[in-house]
């Protein structure tokens, strides 16, 4: 390894993938009734092709969310588009399974207020999510693999510089100043000098 770092960290969910590690754990309360809370929260009635266990089949779930937003829609439906959307991203992007088509339900009860979805650690859950379907791939018997992984690939990208191909023209990226007038460090991981000299 050509430096110390062997694992992917809180930091790297932060800085990678822009998830915040601070503030409160995603704890679920597994008392929820899903075809409920998907009422609630998503305006929709769940039927039993939809809901496979504690998941809903993703295409079925963006059937129901098909109509046009406008400046005349309500506020309550697009809230309920709003948290679609998020629920999608969550269970398409970070809590990743190898359905590759459903998403678990259980993520919209943190969705339910959007103030308090700010409030969460979701680098943290998703950091952990990774590491459970790492320990889970590792068993002889598995085929493939879930979760987060364009954090493994970012990850790799990053901190392994002799595997990442060399741009024959790279792009001209201004990152601008701090407040007073220095030029900030470039990129994600900025040399620790360039880090100090702000």
């Amino acid at each position: 390894m050509p430096h110390g770092e062997m694992t992917i960290t809180l930091q790297d969910m932060e800085v990678l993938l822009g998830l915040p590690v601070d503030g409160r754990p995603l704890v679920a309360l597994t008392s929820v009734e899903l075809a409920e809370l998907c009422r609630q929260l998503l305006g929709i009635t769940t039927c039993e092709q939809a809901l496979d266990g504690s998941r809903i089949i993703l295409p079925w779930l963006s059937k129901q969310f098909q109509a046009s937003i406008t400046t005349k829609t309500d506020e309550q439906i697009v809230q309920q588009y709003a948290q679609f959307y998020m629920l999608c991203m969550l269970g398409g992007n970070i809590f990743v399974d190898k359905s590759n088509n459903k998403v678990h339900v259980v993520w919209l009860q943190f969705l339910e207020d959007f103030d308090w979805a700010r409030e969460y650690s979701w680098g943290g859950a998703a950091l952990a999510w990774m590491y459970r379907e790492l320990y889970r791939a590792y068993e002889i018997t598995t085929k493939d693999i879930d979760g987060p992984l364009i954090l493994l690939q970012m990850w790799a990208w990053e901190r392994f510089s002799h595997i990442v191909p060399e741009l024959l023209s790279p792009p001209k990226i201004d990152y601008g100043e701090d407040v007073d007038g220095h030029p900030l460090p470039q990129g994600p991981h900025a040399d620790l000098c360039d880090a100090q000299n702000i």
